[in-house]
């Protein structure tokens, strides 16, 4: 297998995942579309069960552009065990050290 058709095969693995995960983002916790969007493994706190919003990701023309806040102020939300649970699912996989898209041990 090739590494686009290996690619291709593990976004299609992964979709319903990062469905079930948008939907807990969105609805439980209570982040805008463009903030769960700009999410970074880096921004998730696995001990004290927080995300740290500090980006957001809004389409302009055909692309992904990612600024500030609508509020241009970073906040802080507590998400409950299940979400951090089910974030834990993605955020986990090898990147080398001192990346800032790291993913903390969970």
């Amino acid at each position: 297998m090739d590494e686009r058709a290996s690619v291709q095969a593990a976004s299609t693995t992964l979709r319903p995942v990062l469905i079930h995960i948008s939907v807990l983002l969105l609805g439980v916790g209570g982040l805008r579309w463009g903030e769960a969007a700009a999410l970074r493994p880096a921004d998730i706190d696995f001990l004290r069960r927080r995300v740290h919003l500090q980006r957001n990701a809004v389409m302009v023309s055909d692309r992904v552009v990612v600024g500030t806040l609508k509020s241009h102020k970073d906040r802080t939300v507590a998400l409950p065990q299940f979400v951090i649970d089910a974030l834990s699912v993605t955020a986990v996989k090898p990147m080398a050290i001192g990346d800032p898209d790291r993913a903390a041990d969970p």
